[in-house]
């Protein structure tokens, strides 16, 4: 019997090729990428196609470059929705340690849309300044002008929060998706990803699924049901 993948798995591209072969073998979509952009969302909204967004900021636990996608492709998930759709990126430059916070004193646009994530999970005054130990931000440049600014922080799931143009307050879209609470925001809520199924054959390869997030008491929150439809 094949033992579970693990993280470490992925880099090995003997594991990938058999993650490939599966796909193809059982006739499931595969994809890469990070599954948080799946997770429960507080609140449970979803962008309209060509929303005027000016700027936006993701804040996130990536203690380092190699989890740092999941903030990617929660940035993503949002920014490409924007009007015009994706222009492509003009450059990127990431800045870690004290530099961090002297960086986002001098970009408003950022410090504000950062403080706004702290308020929702009512967080002192320089929360993140004060306690988090390597501090890093990734700034991108985009060809049409938007700004975005990808933040290593803890304590805050994942969350996006946006300059929006109409919108007199930031907009914020919080995904917590571990089957713990973060803080006192959502204590009263436990959520867990479902990203599998007991009708798996002997290698574990699951023979039908999708991607979803549940409550603890198993009601769909956000994604597709399992077994809801079959699979292209």
């Amino acid at each position: 019997m094949r033992a579970p993948l693990n993280h470490d798995d992925l880099a090995n591209p003997d594991e990938a090729k058999w993650m490939f072969d599966k796909s193809r073998e059982l006739n499931f979509p595969l994809f890469g990428g990070s599954s948080i952009p799946f997770y429960y969302r507080k609140p449970e909204i979803e962008l309209e196609i060509d929303t005027a967004i000016k700027a936006s900021v993701v804040g996130g636990s990536a203690g380092n470059e190699k989890s740092l996608f999941h903030c990617v492709d929660v940035r993503s998930r949002f920014l490409e929705r924007r009007r015009g759709g994706e222009t492509g990126i003009e450059a990127v430059q990431c800045i870690k340690g004290p530099e961090t916070w002297k960086w986002t004193d001098r970009n408003p646009w950022a410090g504000n849309l950062l403080d706004a994530v702290r308020t929702s999970f009512n967080q002192k005054v320089r929360h993140f300044q004060e306690t988090v130990r390597e501090p890093a931000v990734s700034v991108v440049e985009y060809r049409d002008g938007t700004k975005a600014a990808v933040y290593s922080i803890q304590g805050v799931g994942w969350t996006w929060a946006s300059d929006i143009e109409g919108r007199r307050k930031p907009t914020l879209v919080s995904m917590l998706g571990w089957p713990r609470p973060y803080s006192q925001y959502h204590a009263a809520n436990a959520f867990g990803a479902l990203d599998y199924r007991d009708d798996a054959d002997s290698k574990r390869a699951s023979q039908c699924g999708a991607t979803a997030s549940v409550h603890r008491d198993l009601t769909l929150q956000h994604g597709i049901k399992l077994g809801e439809r079959p699979l292209p």
